[in-house]
């Protein structure tokens, strides 16, 4: 999920790669990164907002219709085009960083699980910087 903010919205990393090189060790750091990724994806999907139509999706699991909501939005920003009418809202976390990290987590598995199915259509991929790895 991280990674998929990262190439729709490089502008929103805190750190540049090299910079985040120097701080690999040390558990503060980690906790650091951690809140760091959670603040990254956060802002990633307030840049998506625009694009999220209301009403998106349906399904059992709530971290399904999170992630297929990042989907849609993603694929509506990478067409240039915007929902009409009034957008879409994301799920509301609890108040601890803990909490925020779960649901991230489960949104990121629901992501990976989705990302080839059937809500993206063939050509309709992930934007991706140029000369990105990935």
């Amino acid at each position: 999920l991280w990674t998929a903010m990262r190439d729709a919205f490089p502008a929103i990393i805190l750190f540049s790669p090299r910079r985040a090189l120097i701080e690999l060790a040390g558990v503060d750091d980690v906790h650091l990164r951690l809140y760091r990724r959670v603040i990254e994806i956060r802002d990633g999907m307030l840049a998506l907002r625009d694009h999220l139509p209301a009403g998106h999706a349906a399904a059992d699991d709530p971290a399904e219709i999170e992630a297929r909501g990042i989907l849609l939005a993603l694929r509506a920003r990478a067409n240039g085009s915007a929902p009409a009418g009034p957008t879409g809202s994301w799920a509301p976390v609890g108040p601890e960083m803990a909490d925020e990290v779960a649901w991230l987590r489960r949104v990121s598995r629901a992501y990976r699980r989705l990302r080839g199915s059937v809500v993206t259509e063939p050509g309709a991929r992930t934007p991706r910087p140029s000369g990105s790895a990935r």
